[in-house]
């Protein structure tokens, strides 16, 4: 006799259930357990619930069988045979990538080898093992991006890249000394594991580089208007899930955000992404 016999999904071959000799049936309220079963060589081992039962079979093809059969009777809401699932540990940790300078993030990653913390990091990899970014877009409003750097050409969003300040598609650097935009990127999402620089901290995912700085033409440094930041905060919200400001104000007085621009956040916040909001981070 076999304890347990396995089996696969129906629409999803790679992944196997185990069923076993005992049978659980439900029934709708009302309905009598002996009428249901009569002339079934199931016996009644325990009752779950009221309607919920638990039948013993002679073994697990009699299991299965009394079960295909009861499953397409009247008065049963559900019966199946008790089932083992597959389980795989939690808190796996992925393998460090062989990012050149990954070693140097310990803002990522700064634990010994045994896992053991040397110091403040966001312990990282534990969350790869379960996700890289992957599927992900990102809106990093700055002062433009390096696009075809080699740690982050792959990881653009392509057709999503602009310029507010110039009204321009693209989101090249707003001049010759414009890096901070370039290294917010990297620090999000570097490309991992291709033997380059550094890894970001969702390496798969992508990003759209949003210019929201300029020359006024005045000649001075100058950000976006309050109407353009409006059209930045909503933008591509349906595309976009996630939005990175890393930026401050010419002053030291922290401003109460604009009509325009709270409006740009709301529309954002809530219809974005089809009604589950864009996360922005600020």
């Amino acid at each position: 006799r076999k304890p347990w016999i396995r089996a696969t999904e129906a629409g999803d071959p790679g992944h196997s259930v185990e069923m076993g000799d005992r049978v659980v049936l439900q029934l709708e309220p009302g309905e009598s357990l002996d009428s249901i079963i009569f002339g079934m060589n199931l016996v009644l081992s325990r009752t779950a619930a009221p309607d919920l039962y638990i039948l013993q079979a002679a073994g697990c093809d009699e299991a299965i069988s009394a079960a295909e059969v009861l499953s397409s009777s009247p008065g049963v809401v559900a019966c199946h045979p008790v089932m083992r699932r597959p389980w795989r540990r939690h808190g796996e940790i992925a393998p460090a990538p062989n990012d050149t300078y990954f070693g140097d993030q310990w803002h990522l990653d700064h634990r010994d080898p045994n896992r053991n913390r040397e110091g403040f990091d966001l312990n990282v990899r534990p969350a790869w093992a379960v996700t890289r970014g992957e599927g992900v877009i990102i809106g990093v409003g700055d002062d433009g991006v390096q696009t075809g750097h080699p740690d982050l050409s792959a990881r653009v969003a392509q057709g999503l890249n602009y310029n507010f300040f110039r009204e321009l598609p693209g989101g090249a650097p707003a001049s010759d000394n414009a890096n901070h935009g370039t290294a917010v990127s990297g620090l999000i999402a570097a490309e991992d594991d291709n033997d380059t620089g550094v890894s970001g901290v969702a390496p798969r995912a992508q990003f759209a580089s949003w210019v929201l700085f300029g020359i006024s033409a005045f000649g001075f440094d100058s950000f976006a208007s309050d109407e353009q930041m409006m059209d930045m905060f909503q933008y591509a919200s349906n595309r976009v899930a996630v939005q990175n400001h890393s930026w401050g104000n010419a002053g030291v007085i922290q401003r109460a955000i604009d009509p325009l621009s709270s409006v740009g956040v709301g529309n954002a916040v809530t219809h974005g992404r089809d009604g589950r909001g864009v996360v922005i981070v600020r």
